[in-house]
């Protein structure tokens, strides 16, 4: 309730101002999550967002903080840095009705909260039901999501977003390729579309999101060529 941190909307971004303590690791990391708060006319228990900010921002800076038992952390200082709002951990119910009805794709990361056995994911069960479009991303980082499978990524997706395999599926496929702008030359496999494609050695798709912790692809397939 008491937090000072904020960041207000300003079209497909957030502009964040304040400051964040115990912040672990800021620096080494390349990315930080923190909490923000986005609404302001409600309980201060509410109307708060989980933003994920880039170090590089010439915004961001950070002090030492060096504890009694030898251990470093840090405090993180924001001023105005731009957040995009398609970044997205976990947000309010408000935001994602705004996101719904933008053309915004929202970018979940599921494999953030899990990194730092956190207990909120994004809402993307609402998100799909109000309408809107999701993509799923890891969040590769050595701070708070050092996953370097998709694989898992769909399969947090699948237990904790509560999202279908197909739905995760096209998440982390064509809704990921438009998130970036190359909807209309990857992330599907359509006539005139770059031949970027993974053969994995499962029954059903069903399986992708069932079976983590294995590597499932059997071949790679990049603009046409086995690799």
């Amino acid at each position: 309730a008491s937090l000072q941190t904020r960041a207000e909307r300003d079209g497909d971004e957030f502009v964040i101002n304040g400051q964040k303590i115990w912040t672990s690791l800021a620096d080494h990391a390349d990315f930080i999550w923190l909490a923000a708060r986005t609404n302001p006319d409600v309980p201060k228990h509410k109307g708060i967002s989980i933003l994920v900010a880039d170090t590089r921002d010439p915004g961001f800076s950070f002090g030492p903080i060096h504890t009694m038992g030898g251990v470093r952390t840090n405090a993180t200082y924001y001023d105005n840095i731009r957040v995009s709002a398609d970044h997205l951990v976990c947000t309010t119910d408000a935001q994602l009705q705004a996101l719904a009805a933008s053309d915004t794709i929202a970018v979940s990361l599921p494999g953030t909260p899990f990194g730092l056995a956190h207990v909120h994911y994004t809402a993307a069960r609402r998100l799909i039901e109000l309408g809107g479009a999701l993509a799923l991303a890891s969040d590769l980082n050595p701070g708070t999501s050092w996953c370097e499978s998709m694989q898992i990524i769909i399969a947090l997706a699948c237990r904790y977003l509560k999202l279908t395999p197909a739905e995760t599926i096209n998440a982390a496929t064509i809704n990921a390729a438009h998130a970036l702008s190359l909807g209309k030359y990857l992330g599907s496999l359509e006539t005139g579309k770059q031949a970027d494609i993974l053969v994995l050695d499962i029954p059903d798709y069903r399986h992708l999101g069932y079976r983590y912790g294995t590597n499932l692809v059997e071949t790679v397939i990049k603009r046409g060529v086995v690799v």
